[in-house]
């Protein structure tokens, strides 16, 4: 025991080892503890703006970006839920100037020297303007009319992930004036585990699901509040869901020179400017015969009848002004029609007829007083069996039509009009025996040639630049990849 002792005494050596030895462990201890304080504090859960703002760096940061998005509507009518088809919404893009964006039945491409876009609607046209050195949002859809196709009336349904990429203040618009964003449950999006955050404005309600591990938006929910607000009245739709399905998402990957080629169609007109085409033939009333209808007369003689089957209606020309009661641009309109009225009314093979589309529950006395009151003389007749929809295809009032003999539609305008000069000289027109649609639709379709030509493309020093500019950005993404 005393040797024991005496060993541990006397061998300074040992004992300073021993010492080192206990200092280290006790040392080890305390950074172990500094470590899981300093994991707790990394694991701490992270508030919903500061999960858009990784989202927005990680974005702003990234060289490349893909993925295979959908558009899907929901919607439900008569209490029935149904699925729309899906639209896509799908995006290649390679900074500063390389992407192509499908949306909306439309085709936006850039491939560093041209942006070029397909529209299906237009498909005798292909715009093709020079590339911007840096894509912005607003140069993609710099072009009036397509910019009218890709977000028709609808910018709260804008490619979100092109705003991630692209703009210095991602989202800025949807948070003006918004509640602060907020976590709402994690969920499963694409395979991917997401963070759910929802902001609240004026708009409505958007959702970001944004990949937990990457902070790669993987879907966003729309709102589509004012949507439903804009639906026509007497609309059976009582709910509509619309959201974005980013598909296989991914940031910085290679992506081939061959993707940002878009196949041209055959027959198409290069253009600088898409031109508004003239009336399809197969939608525009113009020119289209009408099938048999009738109107019940207001006044005298009493239960009299306006339709098809009078004796004269197949030479008759009938000018038919669609009104309501309680429609003011009709009662600005009605004076000015007047004059045409008060023009013609002797002439035996013309007829006006003001067609109230009031329902049921509006007296023809109502009907007729107003009309007086609002300076017109014409006949009244009521639409009792609601041909004005269902035989004139009218979805708004006031609404004017020309029929000629055989009741081929001539004419057709919507909405107030300041002068019917047009519709008198189209009367006189008829009377004289000249086929007015024919001579319309022809003229449109002049016109519209004409207008093409004065947008055509100068083809020949877009490529010769085209091939600089490609061997150019060739080298440049060779050095960033």
């Amino acid at each position: 025991m005393s040797r024991k002792l005496f060993l541990l005494r006397s061998d300074k050596p040992l004992a300073a080892m021993l010492l080192t030895l206990v200092v280290t462990l006790l040392s080890g201890c305390s950074g172990r503890q500094e470590s899981n304080s300093a994991t707790s504090e990394r694991a701490a859960p992270l508030s919903a703006q500061q999960i858009l703002g990784k989202m927005f760096t990680v974005y702003r940061s990234a060289q490349t970006y893909r993925d295979e998005g959908v558009m899907r509507q929901q919607v439900v009518e008569r209490g029935v839920e149904r699925d729309l088809p899906p639209i896509p919404a799908a995006l290649v893009f390679e900074r500063p100037n390389l992407f192509v964006w499908r949306v909306f039945g439309a085709v936006v491409a850039s491939d560093g020297s041209n942006l070029t876009a397909i529209v299906d609607s237009l498909s005798d046209q292909v715009l093709r303007i020079a590339a911007p050195a840096e894509l912005t949002t607003d140069c993609i859809a710099s072009d009036p009319l397509l910019r009218e196709m890709i977000t028709p009336e609808r910018p709260e349904l804008a490619a979100p992930q092109l705003d991630l990429l692209l703009s210095a203040e991602p989202q800025r618009a949807e948070m003006e004036g918004s509640q602060p964003p907020r976590l709402l449950s994690e969920a499963m999006s694409d395979g991917h585990l997401c963070y759910r955050v929802v902001i609240y404005n004026d708009a409505g309600r958007r959702v970001y699901w944004i990949d937990k591990s990457m902070f790669v938006l993987r879907r966003v929910d729309l709102p589509t509040g004012k949507l439903l607000a804009s639906a026509t009245a007497g609309s059976a739709l009582s709910d509509i869901k619309i959201w974005i399905e980013l598909h296989h998402a991914e940031l910085n990957s290679r992506i081939d020179d061959a993707e940002f080629v878009v196949e041209q169609p055959p027959k198409a007109r290069l253009v600088r400017q898409f031109v508004a085409p003239p009336p399809d033939p197969e939608t525009s009333p113009l020119g289209k015969d009408v099938p048999a209808f009738a109107f019940q007369a207001v006044g005298d003689p009493p239960g009299g009848v306006l339709s098809t089957d009078d004796k004269n209606a197949a030479d008759r020309i009938l000018v038919l002004e669609f009104w309501s009661t309680t429609c003011q641009p009709c009662r600005r309109s009605f004076p000015a029609l007047e004059k045409v009225y008060q023009e013609f009314r002797d002439e035996d093979r013309v007829t006006f007829a003001a067609v109230s589309v009031d329902p049921d529950d509006v007296t023809d006395a109502t009907v007729q007083k107003t009309l007086r009151q609002w300076g017109a003389t014409m006949p009244v007749v009521r639409d009792r069996q609601a041909a004005a929809p269902n035989v004139f295809g009218v979805q708004a009032v006031p609404t004017t039509i020309l029929l000629g003999p055989k009741s081929r539609i001539h004419a057709h305008r919507v909405g107030a009009q300041p002068s019917y000069d047009d519709l008198a000289n189209d009367v006189r027109r008829l009377l004289a025996g000249d086929d007015v649609a024919e001579k319309k639709l022809a003229a449109l379709e002049q016109d519209y040639q004409k207008r093409l030509d004065a947008a055509a493309w100068d083809g020949i020093k877009g490529e010769m630049g085209s091939k600089v500019e490609r061997r150019k950005a060739k080298v440049e993404r060779v050095k960033r990849l």
